[in-house]
């Protein structure tokens, strides 16, 4: 994607619930809770997709694993073993690399009233900046994409 140098580059980093997309043994499905789906896009770019309504363009970073530490037990080992197999697992989860589309209303509806209720998104980030004049956007987009996947904000 491009974009003109003069518009500000506005990066979100949103995590969509994604729980109901993992099916876990039945061993290892009590010790989680949530697994979202941690994604980053640029507020001020939209994209339409044969329709009139403008879209982001979420791009996938990485799985967050929200474990109940209810279930775990005393035997620290044991407790190891199962996140580490639950992580494994997850991580081996299919991602094609594509992004992920959805309405600018949607997205920016259920932000705004993310205070107010127990959304299934979760939403972190905000770094309003100028296109560097040494880098085109795809560039930066990859740069900042390194630098989430580096340092996980969610």
């Amino acid at each position: 994607m491009t974009q003109e140098t003069n518009i500000p580059i506005a990066i979100r980093v949103i995590a969509l619930d994604e729980t109901d997309y993992f099916n876990f043994p039945s061993h290892l499905a009590p010790f989680v809770k949530e697994i979202h789906g941690v994604y980053f896009y640029d507020k001020n770019q939209h994209v339409y997709l044969c329709e009139i309504t403008p879209s982001y363009a979420l791009e996938f970073l990485y799985h967050n694993v929200i474990f109940v530490y209810g279930e775990f037990g005393a035997d620290d080992n044991k407790d190891a073993d199962i996140r580490a197999k639950i992580d494994e697992l997850v991580c081996e989860a299919y991602h094609n690399g594509n992004p992920e589309y959805m309405h600018v209303n949607t997205v920016d509806y259920v932000l705004k009233g993310f205070q107010d209720s127990n959304a299934r998104f979760r939403f972190h980030v905000e770094q309003d900046e100028m296109l560097p004049d040494d880098m085109n956007y795809d560039e930066y987009m990859e740069e900042m994409r390194e630098e989430l996947n580096a340092n996980h904000v969610i």
